[in-house]
């Protein structure tokens, strides 16, 4: 069964994607996790949607929706997984994910660029993959982190617990009740009633249908 446009939380591909590229609240959105994740404070950001990969199941994580964030005259790119460059010789991937990509049970992973033949040199060029398990009970950095990863997955007014959250569920909600975007949804939510009473169908066969 495919949920309910108010049942989705940020994990799922069409409410991110919705939001990120939301011509009010788009340029909020990016900042907001930007200063949630890396408490950094980017400012006049634009945001400006760049493609998406789509699965044919809404109801599957893993779709990848890229956005950039620009900053003045500096880049700043942004997906889920989304990636952050506020200078341009640096590239900070993040990726939100429901399960651990390492099976450490840590609630982030960090990795950064290294020397291969050298491992032990310092090398630090600013850039780095930040993994974030939305499950995980290890090395907790912050309580405002741990609440923001619950809300990433549950999001409901009840686990928006402090004023971030709260600015986060407002752009929700004001998203989930915008009439192009639930247009957009019904569209995915026939699309894949069509795909399961038809699974004999190609996707092409199934859009042609709609």
């Amino acid at each position: 069964m495919v949920k309910k446009l108010e049942e989705l939380n940020l994990l799922d591909n069409f409410l991110f994607e919705a939001l990120a590229a939301h011509p009010e609240f788009g340029a909020a959105f990016g900042r907001k996790l930007v200063e949630i994740i890396l408490k950094s404070s980017p400012e006049k950001v634009r945001v400006v949607a760049q493609r998406s990969y789509s699965g044919s199941n809404p109801k599957l994580h893993g779709a990848r929706l890229d956005v950039y964030l620009e900053e003045e005259q500096t880049s700043v790119q942004d997906s889920i997984s989304w990636s952050y460059d506020i200078e341009p010789e640096k590239d900070r991937t993040l990726q939100a994910v429901p399960f651990d990509p390492f099976g450490l049970n840590r609630m982030v992973y960090t990795i950064r660029n290294t020397c291969i033949e050298e491992p032990d040199m310092p090398y630090d060029d600013g850039s780095f993959t930040m993994f974030l398990y939305t499950k995980g009970q290890r090395g907790i950095p912050s309580r405002e982190l741990r609440q923001f990863l619950v809300y990433f997955e549950h999001t409901t007014e009840s686990n928006a617990c402090n004023k971030d959250l709260e600015e986060l569920h407002e752009m929700v909600s004001q998203v989930k009740m915008d009439e192009e975007v639930e247009l957009e949804y019904m569209k995915v939510y026939e699309r894949e009633e069509m795909i399961r009473e038809n699974p004999d169908k190609s996707l092409e066969e199934t859009a042609h249908m709609l």
